[in-house]
């Protein structure tokens, strides 16, 4: 089963996708470069995606690299993972824990 994760490649490089993890690789679906872009005007720093090898056939379907390329996977924030997911996933986001409101997974 594949989960929305962030994907830490060798040079820092960090990827976020539908991740499934086999014996000697990892494949992403949809995977996008996670930049972190800071606004001189604010100071405050948004992120944002950029596609990655989206002009590929199986960009969709799923990309293989192998894991001797990954440095960690892991969970991305709540708000990472809401944005991505309207942006190019199902388009379902996850509430966050609101004073008197019942959460669900």
């Amino acid at each position: 089963m594949s989960e929305i994760k962030i994907v830490t490649f060798k040079g820092f490089l960090n990827v976020i996708g539908e991740v499934s993890e086999l014996f000697e690789s990892v494949v992403i679906k949809q995977p996008c470069q996670v930049v972190l872009q800071n606004s001189p005007e604010t100071g405050q720093v948004s992120v944002g995606f950029v596609p990655l090898m989206a002009v590929v056939e199986n960009w969709s379907t799923g990309i293989t690299f192998p894991k001797s390329e990954v440095l960690s996977v892991n969970e991305p924030v709540l708000d990472l993972r809401n944005n991505y997911s309207e942006a190019f996933g199902s388009g379902l986001t996850i509430a966050r824990n609101v004073p008197g409101k019942i959460q669900t997974k």
